[in-house]
């Protein structure tokens, strides 16, 4: 008896979880076999070759896709294709959240005009050859963040994310496309720009460089020229003016037309930009209200406002555009500099990971901050500097040198072009150490099996001092100067700063049999404070801080007792 009433509650048990289960389901959305469609479209995006999207109250927007989309209803148009394909990538891949069956729905007592499905918010048309679907929107769920949805044809109602319902409901507006020239400016190749029966003026492009050919041949300001086709590759329409549906509009741009907006040929100011692909872009500039200029965009299909900077950039006078510079390079895309001072020659080239080095007086690295300074002031140049005598320039592939007066420079060293790195040490392939100071010297090795310093050679007994050791091989990882006094030195330069018979001297042998001693003289005292010092006299001589010199001089043996 026991055993028969407990299979009877395991039989209850079993029964109410499935009927539990199956509510579940249920009210999360109808069961899978009750889905008529995963997807509001069933068919491929890129099969659909027309869309209506008609907006409680407004008229229909008709688009339509030949070699590309367009608009077609309420007026015709160009429109960002993005937008279009966003929306027909949503119809298609959005997911379906839930669904509520015609029974479901009588059963909650709720009915499509309730969910605002009789007369949709917007109601999306998409057809292609074989097929066509309409599809409405009601209101969002109580939720917030998503709508019902239906499908011309089926019972079932749908739950579908409100993002989906953003991306259809557009009014006819919000498919045309707003960029003035979507793509290719950068390329472009010849610039005209027309002033209405006026001035004429055609810009040429040779690599980086823009030439002005008409009315005159000039070098033309590659930044002024380059900032104009920027800010058209940029430019967005703020709002359209034609066609915008209005009854009484005309079909294409007439004469009346656009002389009512100052773009008639006579006052219009035309920009045609001849780009790679051979198709010419084109827009036309007239009257101005409010930083706004009505501009004629879209193969002279719709008239915009835009803003009205660019028909200031594009009306700016010819000496404006002029390039009255002796180097008519921007910084950016120099990659050589010569630079000749009193026989001394400072070559510096630009690596392909952009970075600058020295190849004369000295073959170096450079100091990037010096480097973009002095390679400013020379883009900056113009003929007041020229001179009989001075520093001779060239840059690039400029092939004939200018000779500047040397207050072109003025403020800036170019000895500071050298990094002010003196050497670079790494201080595990470090094997010996020697230093000397004051006709005393100090030598210790590096015992690898034993990871210990000993001492080699020294005039007081003692032992090596680790922690001295790894700060002075710290200071020459990299070793760093305050500045860079001389480039390419001479005998007579290491008198002149005491490096002929250094006071103090360091010598560092590597582990690597076929490595070269490095050699660091340190000289007199500096005017402003620190001493000379050089690597070699074949490089140069720099100014060591006070405090680097301390680190470098140090004693590397501690006496007995201290």
């Amino acid at each position: 008896m026991k055993n028969r009433r407990t299979i009877v509650w395991l039989l209850t048990a079993i029964a109410l979880t499935a009927l539990a289960h199956a509510l579940l389901s249920y009210k999360g959305g109808v069961a899978a076999a009750l889905l008529p469609r995963r997807t509001l479209l069933d068919q491929p995006a890129l099969k659909v070759t027309h869309v209506t999207v008609a907006r409680r109250g407004e008229r229909p927007a008709e688009l339509e896709q030949g070699t590309s989309w367009r608009l077609v209803a309420p007026y015709s148009a160009g429109v960002d294709e993005t937008t279009v394909l966003k929306m027909l990538d949503l119809l298609k891949s959005g997911e379906i959240r839930s669904a509520y069956s015609e029974q479901e729905l009588l059963r909650l007592g709720l009915v499509r005009e309730t969910l605002g499905l009789e007369d949709p918010q917007v109601a999306v048309t998409v057809s292609g050859p074989g097929f066509g679907t309409r599809i409405a929107f009601g209101s969002c769920t109580p939720v917030g963040d998503e709508a019902y949805a239906a499908v011309d044809g089926e019972a079932a109602v749908y739950v579908v994310s409100s993002n989906l319902l953003a991306a259809v409901d557009l009014p006819p507006e919000g498919f045309r496309r707003r960029a003035i020239f979507p793509s290719g400016v950068e390329t472009a190749q010849q610039l005209d720009v027309k002033q209405g029966t006026g001035s004429f003026m055609r810009f040429a492009r040779e690599g980086e460089l823009w030439s002005l050919v008409q009315p005159t041949n000039a070098t033309a300001s590659a930044a002024k020229v380059n900032a104009l086709l920027k800010e058209l590759s940029a430019a967005v329409a703020a709002g359209y003016v034609w066609p915008t549906g209005e009854a009484d509009e005309p079909a294409a741009a007439t004469a009346g037309l656009l002389a009512g907006y100052g773009l008639d040929p006579e006052n219009a100011v035309t920009v045609t930009v001849k780009c790679f692909d051979g198709e010419d872009r084109q827009v036309s500039f007239g009257n101005e209200k409010d930083g706004l200029v009505c501009a004629l965009v879209q193969n002279a299909e719709a008239i915009v406002r835009v803003d009205a900077k660019l028909k200031a950039l594009a009306t700016a006078g010819l000496a404006d555009f002029l390039d009255t510079r002796l180097f008519p390079f921007e910084p950016e895309t120099v990659t050589r500099i010569s630079i000749e001072d009193a026989g001394a020659a400072y070559l510096l080239a630009k690596g392909t990971d952009g970075a600058w080095l020295m190849d004369s007086p000295v073959a170096a690295a450079t100091d990037a901050a010096s480097v973009e300074k002095v390679l400013r002031r020379l883009c900056a140049l113009r003929s007041d500097v020229l001179a009989a005598q001075g520093l001779s320039v060239s840059l690039s592939s400029n092939a004939a040198p200018v000779t500047v007066a040397r207050r072109a420079l003025d403020g800036l060293r170019l000895e500071d072009l050298r990094s002010r790195e003196v050497l670079k040490i790494d201080p595990a392939g470090v094997r010996r150490i020697v230093s000397t100071r004051a006709g005393r010297s100090t030598a210790v090795v590096f015992d690898r099996d034993r990871g210990v310093w000993n001492v080699e050679s020294s005039d007081r007994d003692g032992t090596v001092s680790a922690e001295t050791v790894r700060d002075l091989l710290a200071a020459l990882d990299p070793l760093e100067a305050t500045q860079t006094v001389k480039l390419k030195v001479s005998a007579a330069d290491l008198r002149a700063y005491g490096l002929e018979h250094p006071a103090r001297r360091l010598a560092i042998d590597f582990q690597k049999a076929d490595a070269v001693r490095r050699n660091i003289l340190i000289g007199d005292r500096a005017p402003g404070g620190g001493r000379f010092a050089t690597p070699g006299a074949s490089d140069a001589v720099f100014v060591l801080s006070d405090a680097t010199v301390r680190r470098l001089s140090a004693d590397l043996v501690t006496a007995e007792g201290e």
